[in-house]
């Protein structure tokens, strides 16, 4: 079990900021173990760059290259994968959206990361994922390459945001776990070609995640009916073991869930009625325009499988 992470408001000032960092990379420890047992090795360490209040887990003895990076400046935080333009894994994810079978595995893994997360080249505002395509997603692999400038896809969030989370939602600290752990799996996909390879094979980015909660799987056929609103418990993935509600059905096999601030699509084999509906809530902090309801996202649609 991942130990909370508490972000207060003086973390988002410069002396606290090296405090949270200290915290941080301890917070980060069992998360680099799950991982770990998942098939992708990582440690963690202090981003080294200046001006620079981060964490990253990367692959052990690479220094600093592509890797899952925790970042706070006076603004905001931010959860990302970052590939830095000297980082070998940036060409290779311009190699696998070229090839039909690797750039399905690349948007598949991209297409079911949770709302809001975006893409943005260092210097750009950030663009939402469900407004990219494969064009816009190569086009923006170019532009990073030839202006020597990194790449990220994550989750920034805004200081007033993170320090107002209803105090019944899932904690920050736990957002901030599942979307680091989300994106490990195209972090994962990424380093398949690396001389380092994953201890697992990955023929979906879906596999990083499949030991998961058998308990609550073999319990599911006697739980009630997930129907919208009710509040379920996810079996598997990234956010497993939290509690979520469904916002959405889509009538084919799976159901949109809000986790706090984050939103999903999982397959209702995936998920556990607790028995329960949610009481109605206020809408989510706007966090950057989101795609319409149904619709989540427009990645590559050739690719996608539903």
């Amino acid at each position: 079990m991942t130990r909370s992470l508490v972000v207060t408001s003086g973390d988002f000032e410069a002396p606290g900021r090296t405090q949270f960092v200290q915290r941080a990379l301890t917070w980060a420890s069992p998360l680099c173990a799950r991982l770990s047992h998942a098939g992708v090795d990582v440690e963690v360490a202090p981003l080294p760059a200046a001006e620079t209040h981060a964490i990253v887990l990367r692959r052990p003895g690479l220094g600093p290259r592509a890797g899952l990076v925790l970042e706070i400046d006076q603004r905001a935080i931010e959860a990302a994968l970052e590939l830095p333009v000297a980082a070998r894994e940036i060409e290779i994810f311009r190699q696998q959206l070229v090839r039909a079978s690797s750039a399905e595995r690349i948007f598949w893994s991209l297409a079911h990361l949770p709302e809001p997360f975006a893409i943005a080249v260092h210097g750009d505002d950030a663009v939402p994922l469900a407004n990219i395509d494969v064009v816009a997603l190569q086009e923006l692999l170019r532009r990073a390459v030839e202006e020597s400038k990194r790449l990220r896809i994550g989750w920034h969030l805004e200081r007033d945001v993170a320090l107002s989370l209803p105090p019944d939602d899932l904690t920050l600290s736990e957002q901030l776990e599942g979307a680091l752990a989300a994106l490990a799996v195209p972090f994962a996909l990424l380093l398949r070609e690396d001389a380092r390879p994953p201890r697992a094979r990955l023929p979906l980015g879906a596999k990083l995640f499949r030991t998961s909660l058998p308990t609550l799987r073999r319990a599911s056929a006697k739980r009630p009916t997930v129907v919208v609103g009710s509040r379920v418990r996810i079996a598997s993935g990234p956010f497993e073991g939290k509690e979520a509600v469904v916002e959405e059905l889509d009538g084919k096999g799976s159901a949109r869930v809000r986790l706090g601030l984050l939103a999903t699509r999982l397959d209702l084999t995936e998920l556990v009625s607790e028995g329960r509906v949610a009481r109605a809530a206020a809408p989510a902090p706007a966090t950057g325009k989101r795609a319409p309801r149904g619709k989540r996202p427009a990645l590559g649609s050739s690719h996608r499988k539903r």
